[in-house]
């Protein structure tokens, strides 16, 4: 199907201002703004990610010379208007970046259209509204386009979260490693939820960065006060529905977070619906079925949700 020439010079204006609107949010620690919905059930791994980006002094660089740029790019899609395709240099608009700034794109572009909703059952409600993104960053830009860019967005962050998820734990072979649809019919890769948790939990001990456990929708501190919370460093947020009959913050004490976390995980589906764990190493499965007689430590919360944040941004709600 062709695109027209003023469908493909919005599409343009839509990259553009998503580049500018990605760096403002990078520069500004804003690191809230890249918590997307992809469908491969490893939010904690996308928090890595963008903890580690907001670390990354050549990314912040590049970041504050692809924003100078963005903004010099503006396209007055008008005056365009009557001209044949051929005739103009599209690509004269583009702007090159490296795979992690486009990683933090493609997160921030997800964001925009995300809605989500997590029930203490665990019933999950989410999705991307495409209106959402062309109000948030073009609103000449055609919504199957938009579509077409949210599909490819979510397969690549899908294949990065896993190349990531490997490099940082080697141990995670491709036994732990499986295909499931999403509700785009897409194909993405997953890793066995337990072990990239813990996985998770290795790599933050290792960067030295701080947990936090919120309450879910109203964002209360559960395991910290402010004033213990570091100004200078990102956060891992785990958001839970915490039992209110516990002290979270001496229950975290005693056990550890990630003790908790796992308990409450092994019992979530590992690959699919049948929650079928048996493609696991038997020393895989065994772990797992280890955590799942931990039924005391799932007593203390349910996990909701878990993505990268900042003091200011915590304390801002």
């Amino acid at each position: 199907m062709s695109i027209s020439l003023q469908d493909t010079l919005a599409m343009k204006q839509l990259e553009l201002n998503l580049l500018k609107q990605t760096t403002h949010c990078l520069k500004t620690r804003q690191l809230t703004k890249f918590d997307p919905i992809v469908g491969e059930n490893t939010c904690q791994w996308r928090a890595i990610h963008i903890i580690e980006s907001s670390l990354d002094e050549n990314l912040m660089r590049e970041a504050f010379r692809v924003h100078e740029e963005a903004k010099t790019k503006f396209i007055k899609v008008n005056q365009f208007r009557n001209k044949p395709l051929k005739t103009v240099d599209v690509a004269s608009f583009d702007i090159s970046v490296s795979e992690r700034l486009h990683y933090c794109t493609l997160s921030y572009f997800l964001t925009c259209g995300k809605f989500f909703q997590m029930r203490s059952n665990g019933a999950e409600r989410s999705g991307i509204d495409l209106s959402r993104i062309q109000h948030h960053l073009c609103r000449s830009a055609p919504l199957n386009l938009i579509s077409r860019m949210e599909l490819t967005a979510k397969e690549e962050i899908a294949s990065l979260t896993i190349k990531l998820i490997q490099s940082k734990a080697e141990w995670i072979s491709d036994r732990y490693v499986r295909k499931i649809f999403t509700p785009s019919r897409l194909f993405l890769s997953t890793s066995c939820a337990l072990h990239n948790f813990k996985a998770t939990f290795e790599t933050l001990e290792k960067m030295g960065i701080p947990i936090v456990v919120t309450e879910y929708g109203t964002g209360a501190l559960l395991n910290a006060t402010p004033e213990e919370i570091s100004d200078e460093k990102p956060i891992f947020q785990i958001e839970v529905f915490p039992n209110k009959e516990i002290n979270i913050r001496e229950a975290v004490q005693a056990n550890g977070i990630a003790r908790i976390a796992l308990a409450c995980i092994a019992v979530l589906p590992q690959f699919s619906e049948d929650d079928d764990i048996s493609a696991l190493p038997e020393d895989g499965q065994e772990e797992i079925l280890r955590y799942r007689k931990m039924e005391e430590m799932r007593q203390i919360f349910r996990i909701a949700h878990t993505h990268a944040t900042t003091k200011q941004e915590l304390l801002k709600r």
